[in-house]
């Protein structure tokens, strides 16, 4: 029998989304497989006390977002931007350090924001994946968006939205923040 597949899941300090790749990690870890979940050391407490287990592996990157770096309300772009560029610069560096310990990487599971991820792990020949923590209805109206099939709304001229296959009519207010910002 071969080694264990190895999946790094890679979570950034972002509401909502660190629960659900946690919860993901600890269920591909109870079938055995080895996990490595990588996180911004400002939620470091948050792993280590109550998520040990011999399957799952934490690994520290140094901060991610340095409040200082980050202008005060400024939009999540400016945000996004300034965490791309310090796991661009962490996680190959992660990687590296896996294959050289003899626990090389099979598989890249990462939030969906940073979509950046996934050119990592083709540079490493190593599978990924993208984790989404929104729902499927979501993806639906970021899809209709980017088809051009949903006008994004405005607060000088309200709508309602509806999308095929859901009974739902929304009004902008219900819609993620990134569409609409009440």
């Amino acid at each position: 029998m071969g080694t264990k597949p190895h999946v790094l899941v890679l979570i950034l300090p972002v509401q909502g989304h660190i629960n659900p790749l946690l919860q993901f990690s600890k269920i591909i870890a109870s079938r055995g497989i080895k996990v490595t979940v990588v996180f911004e050391s400002s939620i470091e407490t948050t792993f280590q006390a109550d998520n040990q287990s011999e399957l799952i592996k934490f690994e520290c990157m140094t901060e991610i977002i340095d409040q200082e770096n980050v202008p005060e309300n400024s939009a999540p772009d400016a945000w996004i931007e300034i965490a791309k560029v310090k796991v661009l610069e962490q996680l190959p560096l992660i990687l590296e350090n896996k294959a050289s310990s003899g626990e090389p990487v099979n598989v890249l599971v990462y939030d969906s924001l940073p979509h950046y991820a996934c050119d990592i792990a083709k540079q490493f020949g190593i599978q990924a994946a993208a984790f989404f923590t929104h729902s499927a209805t979501v993806s639906a109206i970021y899809h209709h968006l980017h088809e051009g099939t949903l006008k994004f709304p405005s607060k000088e001229e309200p709508i309602t939205i509806s999308l095929p296959s859901l009974p739902y009519v929304f009004k902008p207010k219900d819609l993620p923040s990134y569409v609409y910002d009440s």
